[in-house]
């Protein structure tokens, strides 16, 4: 899960929270429009996906990965 920053490499935890954090408040202000266009289960999967990422990101009770590169 998560979302790579910029077309790099790189997970930012900060900006995908935050990212997440909008995608859920439009969820909730816009629900009835959303599903109108039949789009709510793309913005769901969306949501969990930024969530499950931060979500695994607590390591441990006092530990949280805030940003992940991958070099290939």
């Amino acid at each position: 899960g998560g979302y790579y920053d910029a077309g790099d490499n790189v997970k930012f935890g900060w900006p995908m929270a935050f990212a997440t954090s909008l995608l859920s408040w439009a969820a909730v202000e816009y629900e009835s429009e959303i599903s109108s266009v039949n789009q709510l289960g793309y913005l769901q999967s969306a949501i969990r996906w930024g969530a499950d990422f931060i979500l695994r990101a607590h390591a441990s009770p006092t530990t949280l990965y805030t940003q992940a590169c991958f070099y290939i």
